[in-house]
């Protein structure tokens, strides 16, 4: 069953809106006078021409033209991920809710040099099995990679002494006890939250849907200048059973910032 995800504060990337707007759920602003969907730049308002835009659950790409403007297939009615990508920009990804029926003014931060994207590409984690209760079911397209993701990255010197966090662009389909609480799937049962561990280290949890999670990595884990490993693991239903079930999720857009 579709349903609505919580999103989580974004700080680095942000919703420009033109006057006049009035907000409504999902951190997107309804308002008169966008005539088409635009993307821009955060600091100066100016379009980005060339980003490319991403619809992983339709396969769907097309990018901005010289103003900025884009356009969506009619057809994409349905809770969907998008993901902008633009060279010398941090990537963006959002879900876009099938009740946003007023175009999309996004804006986009630019990338700073200790900026690391990891993995562009939408992910499934689990056994690709799963009820049609789960967070955002429906959307799932791909097949499951397994239980966990796993990847290394070099971090270059001068970064230890920095506010350092792994960044999930987008993630549905968690069915933790709080995801149901907070009306985010309708599961007979719940699952423990998915786990994220730097160098082996397990860094935190994710109760919730959402996008643009920022996850504090310690200082005492980051190894300069050498590789560094990310890894993402998730949950599994609390419920005994003949099987160990494992919950079913989607991300997309896994990055290392430095602030």
């Amino acid at each position: 069953m579709k349903k609505y995800l919580f999103i989580i504060p974004i700080l680095s990337i942000i919703f420009a809106l033109e006057a006049c707007a009035e907000p409504f759920q999902g951190g997107i602003e309804k308002q008169e006078f966008i005539k088409s969907n635009r993307i821009v730049d955060s600091a100066t308002n100016q379009p980005i021409s060339n980003a490319e835009i991403f619809i992983p659950q339709s396969n769907f790409r097309t990018t901005t033209d010289g103003n900025g403007y884009f356009t969506l297939r009619a057809d994409m009615d349905g809770d969907m991920i998008i993901s902008v990508q633009k060279d010398g920009y941090r990537p963006f990804t959002t879900t876009f809710l099938k009740d946003t029926n007023s175009p999309l003014k996004l804006s986009l931060v630019k990338e700073k040099p200790a900026d690391i994207s990891i993995e562009c590409e939408m992910c499934h984690l689990g056994d690709d099995t799963y009820s049609s209760n789960s967070a955002n079911s429906a959307e799932f397209k791909i097949k499951s990679i397994g239980p966990f993701y796993t990847k290394n990255f070099q971090i270059p010197k001068g970064i230890k002494d920095k506010d350092c966090y792994i960044v999930i662009g987008s993630i549905i389909g968690v069915d933790t006890e709080l995801a149901r609480k907070m009306g985010q799937n309708h599961a007979n049962s719940y699952a423990t939250p998915p786990e994220v561990f730097f160098n082996g280290v397990k860094i935190s949890e994710i109760q919730l849907n959402g996008d643009n999670q920022k996850i504090k990595i310690p200082n005492n884990l980051i190894r300069e200048n050498t590789e560094n490993e990310v890894t993402i693991r998730t949950g599994h239903n609390v419920l005994k059973s003949d099987r160990f079930d494992y919950d079913d999720i989607e991300f997309m857009n896994l990055s290392f910032q430095a602030e």
